[in-house]
């Protein structure tokens, strides 16, 4: 898991206006809502490199929002990988294509196929690969060669991932989140204090 925690500062000259309390009432509203939006931005800037849906990316995003008596928000990446079903796979006569960036543009991966898992739940994208041994399941499972009688040997099967949310996030997500924050929070917080003031 990697995380940013974003703080605030420069806006002590302003806290004679209101009692404690409601000053930090008033910070806490404007930096989660600078925040959010910040966290929208990054989605986007992660999603414009990446060929995944925004539901599936805010799977691996997690925010820990600010209240009065703790005036930071943190923002955290999980290293939960998603599955190569997630990038547009589609099955082909030669494997399967996904399309993982769209720099990098869909690609074929040879013998690969689109399958459930062994115990019939999560789609993926699967390829068999490593030294051939005997299946303990499956159709192959107990059965021998009618030409050698020897026991049908097979590869076991490896499931595919793409790139995990900590990779996305860490290079084009977080840059984002500190970016909006530093450009959006003055102009918040100043919305924020007005409507606060106005209650007098």
């Amino acid at each position: 898991m990697i995380d940013v925690k974003i703080q605030i500062n420069g806006i002590e000259q302003v806290k004679k206006l209101l009692a404690p309390d409601r000053f930090a009432k008033v910070a806490a509203r404007a930096l989660n809502k600078a925040s959010n939006q910040a966290g929208v931005e990054a989605g986007r800037s992660v999603r414009a490199t990446y060929n995944i849906t925004k539901a599936r990316l805010d799977k691996y995003v997690t925010v820990k929002s600010a209240r009065w008596e703790d005036l930071s928000v943190i923002i955290s990446a999980r290293g939960k990988v998603p599955g190569l079903q997630w990038y547009g796979a589609r099955q082909t006569s030669r494997g399967t294509s996904v399309l993982v960036t769209f720099t990098g543009g869909r690609k074929v991966m040879a013998h690969a196929f689109i399958a459930p898992g062994a115990d019939g739940k999560g789609t993926g994208v699967w390829v068999r690969a490593g030294a051939k041994v005997v299946p303990m399941r499956g159709r192959y499972a107990g059965k021998t060669s009618k030409r050698t009688g020897l026991p049908i040997m097979r590869q076991p099967l490896e499931r595919k991932f793409g790139p995990s949310g900590v990779s996305m996030y860490k290079n084009l997500g977080f840059p984002v989140i500190v970016e909006v924050v530093q450009e959006k929070f003055n102009k918040v917080f100043s919305q924020e204090l007005k409507w606060e003031l106005l209650k007098d």
